[in-house]
């Protein structure tokens, strides 16, 4: 039996990687270069076998990550509460007039809704318990109108804000403190549409 021809093999494997498989003993001297690893048995004419490369599929390519545009999508109102990417406002005792700690705040707030566009806000105007009712109501809608007139400022639409007055009826802090009484004086955020 004579040596296989080797180029018609090849041409039936185009695009396979090759292995060369050696049997037998390459004399010294031998013209066919490369041939002379891994000898066995007698000196003989080795016998060339060549297989080929088991042929892998091709992998699918990875699903790319969620934009944060899809992560956005997916979220229910109650999640994007739940994270609060809108920060309150504090105010100061018997005022309505916006801190420079509370406009960096609201800087940061318009900026994210310049983002999502699509989002609607309700800004809730709340005050300590010190004060009538009456009182803290009327306080209440003025730093609620400021919030809102300082990101409409900023190019949010008037549209996509609405304004409540709650007062003292949503009170996070009920000690009779200083500190806490500051934490209930503020403009509160809750999106109420994406």
């Amino acid at each position: 039996m004579g040596q296989p021809d080797r180029a018609a093999f090849a041409a039936g494997h185009l695009g396979q990687k090759l292995r060369r498989l050696l049997v037998g003993e390459v004399p010294h001297g031998a013209e066919d270069a490369g041939l002379d690893e891994g000898r066995v048995g007698p000196a003989q004419q080795p016998l060339a076998v060549v297989v080929p490369e088991p042929v892998r599929p091709p992998q699918p390519p990875e699903p790319p990550a969620p934009s944060e545009e899809d992560l956005f999508a997916r979220m229910s109102l109650d999640d994007l509460n739940r994270q609060k990417p809108l920060d309150d406002v504090y105010f100061d005792f018997d005022k309505s007039d916006l801190r420079p700690d509370g406009e960096a705040t609201l800087l940061r707030n318009a900026a994210w809704l310049r983002k999502w566009t699509s989002v609607k806000i309700r800004v809730d105007g709340c005050a300590d318990p010190r004060g009538t009712n009456e009182y803290n109501f009327g306080l209440g809608m003025r730093r609620a109108d400021v919030v809102r007139a300082f990101l409409v400022s900023q190019g949010v639409a008037l549209d996509r804000i609405e304004v409540v007055a709650v007062g003292e009826t949503q009170l996070v802090c009920t000690e009779q403190t200083e500190e806490c009484w500051a934490r209930n004086r503020r403009g509160s955020f809750l999106i109420t549409a994406k």
